[in-house]
């Protein structure tokens, strides 16, 4: 999944509500693409700003969560340091990652998912040329 797709607003169902029978506990909603008006996401658009001013039944998905191995991102960016251990802004390659923790190719094991984001390999690339030495 790309970078954009990740940071995409979803929502977990965790309670039926009255106006839209078919849909069961646990199903994810991921906002619609602005242009997707059509088929299932057409009445989607016109309660989708509705869904935070429900807690009750609809919980916000940080990025990471309820995601498939697969969907896992190659590249992490540090957002937050909770125990200054990695420096806020860089990058990692991931060889491993889940709803809790992870462990990057250095082989830096990292606890707390929600301190990062998904990177690009360009994200990458570049931190990398800011961390090479002069000799």
């Amino acid at each position: 999944m790309t970078k954009e797709e990740l940071l995409r607003p979803r929502y977990k169902i965790i309670a039926l509500w009255p106006f839209e029978p078919k849909t069961s506990i646990g199903n994810i909603f991921t906002r619609p693409d602005q242009y997707a008006r059509v088929g299932q996401w057409s009445s989607m658009w016109h309660w989708w700003d509705e869904l935070a001013n429900h807690p009750h039944l609809f919980e916000p998905l940080p990025w990471w969560k309820d995601r498939k191995l697969e969907d896992m991102p190659e590249y992490v960016k540090v957002i937050e340091t909770p125990d200054q251990k990695l420096i806020k802004g860089s990058v990692m390659k991931i060889i491993w990652i889940n709803d809790g923790w992870g462990r990057s190719e250095s082989g830096e094991v990292f606890p707390y998912t929600n301190c990062f984001e998904p990177a690009t390999s360009e994200e990458y690339e570049a931190y990398m040329q800011t961390t090479k030495t002069v000799k």
